[in-house]
Parts: C-alpha cells; sequence; structure tokens
C-alpha cells in the first residue's frame, strides 16, 4: 500500500492511528488492496469520479467478511481533510469511511465536525448522537472513554469542592469581619476580600491541597448557615470516590499502553498484520491477559485463514474453564466453516445461554439451520430473535442492498465483553505506585489509601457535629454580609436593615434601570463576577445548589476542553463543536437567564416597596 500521499504527520487521526489501533503495514487482502488503489487513482475532483472506487471497495470489503477496515477509514479521512476539495466531495469520502468502519466512533465524529462546518446543524447533531451510541457500544472505544472518564470523577470533585470552599472561606471572612463591625469603606472591604482569598490559598496550599482544604472547612462550619453547612458535607462525601475513581483511570492508562491490549487491537483492526506473526509470545501473569492474548491470536489466525490455528487458540480458553459468549460463538463459526459441524449447534446455544442479549449469536445460528439441515423453521425462528435482540442487524443487511446474497449469509463474528479490558485494566501490575504518589500529593506524604479515609470520615464527622449544633435560623446577609437570625421563614434573603433601604442594583453597570442608586464595588463585583462565571451570583447571594448546579458542567467542560487540547480524545465525540462550543453557550445562556429573572424579580420588589 502506497502511504506517502496520505501521511499522518501533523494529524490527530494519526494520533488514533497510534493511540487505538497501532497497526502495522497491513498486507490482508489483494482484493482490497486492488481496490484501494482505484480509490487513491481516482480523480477526487467530483463525486461521480470517486463513487464507482468507493462502492468497488465497500464490496470487495464485505465479500472478504471483514467487518471493520479501521486503516483505510483512516486513510480516507486523511484524503478528506485535504485542501481545494469540493464540500460534497469531503462528505463522500467520509461516509464512506463510516461504512468501511461501521462499528468505530471516529468516522461519524469526523461527519460530525464536517456537518457543523457546512451548517447543517440538525444533521451534525443526529451524526452525534450516532457516534455517541457507537462510542457506547465498541468495546474497546468505551473502554478508552472510561478512562477519562474515572478521570474526571477523581479530579472533578476535588475541584468544585476546592472552589466552593474558597467561595465560602471569603464570604464568611467578610461576615466574620462584620460581627466585630470593623469600620471600613468599600474599597477597605474590597482589599479585605483579597486579602482573604490570599489567606485562604495559603492555608489550601501549604500543608497540602486537602489538608487545608479539610481545616478551611471545618473552620466555616463554625459561621456557615444551615444549607452551607450540609453542602460541605455533601461536597466533602463526593470525596470517598477520588481514590477508587483515580486508580482505576490510571490502570486503564497502563492497560492502554500494554503488549497485550496493543495485540488486542490488532486484531480488531479488521486487517491480518504481516509482522504480528513474529511478534514475541510473552506469557499471561492472570487470567484477562490469557484471554485477551488466545483471543486476539485466534482473530489474527482467522483473519489469515488459518481456522484449524484459531480454532485451537479458542478450544484453549473454553479448556481452562474460561466460557465467554463470544469464544463459543466463535468458534462454532469456525467449526461450520470448516465443515465441523458436530458440536457447531451446541456450541452457538451456549453463547446464547451467556449472553441472551445479543442477537449475533441467534443470526449465526438461523445460517447454521441453513447450511446443516436447510431446517427453514428454525432457522426463520433464529433470524427472527436475532433481529428482535439486536435491530442494527437488520438494518445493516438492508442497508447493503447492493451486496450479493452469498455476502450477505456471511457469518458474525463477535468481539470480547467490555468487562474484560476492565478486569484487564485492573489486573495490571504497577498500579501500586499511582494512588501513593497521589495521596502524597493532596495530603501529606506516606499517606495511604486507609488513612485518606480516615481523614475523610473523621471530618465529615466533624462536619456533621457542626451541622446539628447550627440554628435553623441562622442567615448571611448577601448585602451586607452580617449573620442575622429571623423568627420566620424570609421570601427576602436579605437582614432587616437591608431590606428597609433600596440596595443599589448589581446589574446597573448595564444601564438597564437607569433611576436606581449607582452600585457600590461590591454589588458591581457580584455582578460581573455573576456574568463571568456562572453560579458566582447565585453563590453570593445565597442560592448554593443552583450555584453549584452551575459549576458542575461548567467544571466539566473545562476537564473536556482540556483532554481535548492534549489531542488525545479529538477523534472522539467529545471533540466535536456541540461539547466545545455549543455546550458552553447553553451554560452562559442558562446563566444569562437566572440573572435576568433575578433582576426582574428585584426591580418588582423594589417598585412594590416604593408604591406600597
Amino acid at each position: 500500500m502506497n502511504w506517502s500521499k496520505w501521511t499522518f504527520s501533523n494529524s490527530l487521526l494519526g494520533l488514533l492511528f497510534i493511540i487505538l489501533l497501532n497497526p502495522l503495514s497491513s498486507h490482508g487482502n489483494s482484493l482490497l488492496e486492488t481496490a484501494w488503489q482505484e480509490i487513491a487513482q481516482a480523480p477526487k475532483t467530483s463525486v461521480q469520479s470517486l463513487e464507482p472506487a468507493t462502492t468497488n471497495f465497500i464490496r470487495e470489503q464485505r465479500q472478504s467478511n471483514i467487518e471493520n477496515a479501521t486503516i483505510y477509514s483512516l486513510a480516507l479521512l486523511e484524503m478528506a481533510a485535504l485542501p481545494d476539495l469540493e464540500e460534497d466531495v469531503k462528505e463522500h469520502l467520509t461516509k464512506a469511511s463510516i461504512a468501511i468502519s461501521p462499528d468505530y466512533t471516529f468516522p461519524e465524529t469526523a461527519l460530525c465536525k464536517l456537518l457543523f462546518k457546512q451548517h447543517h446543524y440538525l444533521q451534525s447533531l443526529s451524526s452525534l448522537i450516532r457516534s455517541a451510541l457507537k462510542f457506547n457500544n465498541n468495546p474497546q472505544e468505551k473502554f478508552y472513554a472510561s478512562t477519562f472518564f474515572w478521570l474526571a470523577i477523581a479530579f472533578i470533585p476535588l475541584a468544585i469542592f476546592l472552589l466552593v470552599t474558597l467561595l465560602m472561606a471569603i464570604k464568611y471572612y467578610r461576615a466574620f469581619s462584620e460581627m466585630g463591625r470593623i469600620k471600613l469603606n468599600q474599597q477597605g472591604l474590597l482589599a479585605l476580600l483579597a486579602i482573604t482569598t490570599v489567606i485562604a490559598l495559603v492555608v489550601i496550599l501549604i500543608p497540602a491541597p486537602l489538608t487545608g482544604l479539610l481545616l478551611l472547612a471545618l473552620g466555616i462550619s463554625l459561621l456557615a448557615t444551615k444549607r452551607d453547612s450540609i453542602t460541605l458535607v455533601l461536597l466533602l462525601s463526593s470525596l470517598l470516590i477520588v481514590p477508587l475513581a483515580y486508580e482505576k483511570g490510571m490502570t486503564s492508562l497502563l492497560a492502554l499502553d500494554s503488549s497485550f491490549f496493543k495485540t488486542a487491537r490488532h486484531s480488531a483492526a479488521g486487517i491480518y498484520n504481516e509482522s504480528e506473526e513474529n511478534l514475541p509470545s510473552q506469557p499471561a501473569n492472570n487470567q484477562s491477559e490469557l484471554i485477551l492474548q488466545l483471543f486476539s491470536q485466534a482473530e489474527t489466525a482467522r483473519l489469515r485463514g488459518e481456522y484449524a490455528k484459531a480454532e485451537i487458540f479458542l478450544e484453549k480458553i473454553i479448556t481452562d474453564n474460561i466460557e465467554l459468549s463470544a469464544v463459543y460463538n466463535n468458534l462454532a463459526n469456525l467449526y461450520l466453516l470448516q465443515k465441523k459441524n458436530d458440536s457447531t449447534l451446541t456450541y452457538y446455544r451456549k453463547a446464547i445461554q451467556l449472553e441472551s442479549a445479543s442477537g449475533i449469536p441467534y443470526y449465526n445460528l438461523s445460517q447454521a439451520h441453513i447450511k446443516l439441515s436447510f431446517d427453514l423453521e428454525k432457522s426463520s425462528t433464529a433470524l427472527a430473535q436475532a433481529f428482535k435482540l439486536s435491530p442494527t442487524l437488520n438494518q445493516s443487511l438492508d442497508s447493503n442492498q447492493d451486496l450479493t446474497r452469498q455476502s450477505k449469509s456471511e457469518l458474525i463474528f463477535m468481539n470480547l465483553p467490555d468487562n474484560i479490558y476492565r478486569r484487564f485494566a485492573d489486573s495490571q501490575p504497577g498500579k501500586e505506585t499511582f494512588l501513593p504518589e497521589f495521596l502524597r500529593q493532596i495530603l501529606f506524604p506516606g499517606a495511604t489509601s486507609g488513612l485518606y479515609y480516615t481523614v475523610i470520615i473523621l471530618a465529615l464527622a466533624g462536619l456533621l457535629f457542626s451541622t446539628k449544633q447550627t440554628p435553623a435560623n441562622r442567615h448571611l446577609c448577601p448585602g451586607c454580609g452580617r449573620l442575622f437570625h429571623s423568627n420566620r421563614k424570609l421570601k427576602n434573603k436579605n437582614c432587616p436593615s437591608c431590606r428597609q433601604e433600596k440596595l443599589p442594583d448589581a446589574f446597573a453597570f448595564l444601564g438597564i434601570e437607569k433611576n436606581r442608586p449607582k452600585a457600590k464595588p461590591l454589588a458591581l463585583a457580584q455582578g460581573v463576577g455573576g456574568i463571568i462565571l456562572p453560579g458566582f451570583y447565585q453563590f453570593c447571594t445565597g442560592n448554593i445548589f443552583i450555584a453549584i448546579s452551575l459549576f458542575l458542567p461548567l467544571l466539566l467542560w473545562c476537564y473536556n476542553l482540556i483532554i481535548c487540547q492534549t489531542g488525545i480524545m479529538e477523534p472522539f465525540p467529545p471533540s466535536t463543536a456541540w461539547l466545545s462550543l455549543v455546550f458552553p453557550i447553553l451554560i452562559w445562556s442558562i446563566n444569562f437567564a437566572l440573572l435576568a429573572f433575578t433582576h426582574y424579580r428585584q426591580q418588582t420588589r423594589s417598585s412594590s416597596r416604593s408604591n406600597p
């Protein structure tokens, strides 16, 4: 294959090529190579000049029983990225890439991005949904996504606990200062808040981030209202999952780079890699590694046409008392292809028993009934059950009207379930080094997971005791910052003295209401901060749960943006404009709507007080 025209340098598709598939020079099928050369040599000036070559390639792929030829899909996407191509040609190449690798996410993600650039937003959104479904259904891509999901679970609770505790420290230090009746002007109060921020950061960072946060949270709870104390308890409780999530995320990263997992990716790439034959065979250290090794060797042998050799690898898995639906289904397929009919039906039924929710074993069973005994009744029953359990089987067959009857009756081979990859990651040697180092960074040197949980539980006990002692009628005035106690339920969160005066509007700087007093610096800071940081204004005015509900998606977006900036998630749905651009617009739109509603409510209350 001539790759000179389609280099992967300076391309994030090349990153997927290395990380997810990592294929070597492939020479799997001479007919497929010939069909590919037709695409490479076809003029790229119009869809009409390309369509015969791409259609012929897809036909050859189906007739060769190759479900996903990912290496060719990547090449087509690289073609589509070439300059000076017409938009319809780019779209045709991208859709052909999807047809060549229908079970993978990255071609669908590329189509989503292309349609978004062409301003076909509804079609782009539909493509995003399809890519997300594939992302969830493909075991290897799902495992890849779970890596960053677990790391998000590890870091987001820490980030939101840090943000909320820091903001509470500023708010309650102001309240503490007001209790001492410190007479400061507005500029002095701003300086006081700035100094508080610096002190809070020092408290957090000097001992260790989490140690300082816990000390700060316990100090805040002595002055906090009931609602804020409960918030701290809930946020601190979320930190209990951090060590487990971090360990799972890091072990997944370690597994992605292991030789066993690379071998599994080779066999799943859809094309036999000739140089794999000389790869050293390493002894498996545990059951999950043994399954990955033997199953991958079986797939490589099958793609090479060595069915008897593939059969030996799968039988070895069964003799080790490992029962997987994919193993029994694929072994039954190999028996049927070699006309070894004794155990074929038994193994299909065993595959159905192990994974009754999948339609693939039923589909293959229907083919076996035709080929072995031409039993139309049993075949139609099994086929109907297959389409009922997996409707996509019927859709995928109906979508290829140009395929021959023989190619439509090909057997379907299954992949390993995603829990095998999870078990393999959890069994990785060396994972013990990640968590102690992480705990040392956030807690203190020598910290273990047991000590971490002990510290968190003790801090929780302290917060719960403080929350129980907190009067239910304690309130914090968002206007003057004083703590006060009320004998009745308040509709207005301001203290009695602030409710009697016409307070300046935090959004007066926008010039919406000219008759209202000019905003003071603190009120101005609330309004500007509320526009820049979603949830900030709600936090300052006592709507703590609304604030956190805005902080959370904002932090998730920031995490997604950081991950995408590294290029790791570039070929996948999180990198699309829907999540990197439209999602933050949605967050800020919701924030602006809440601020507008708050401003309208303030105006209504102000006018009702001025006109009794």
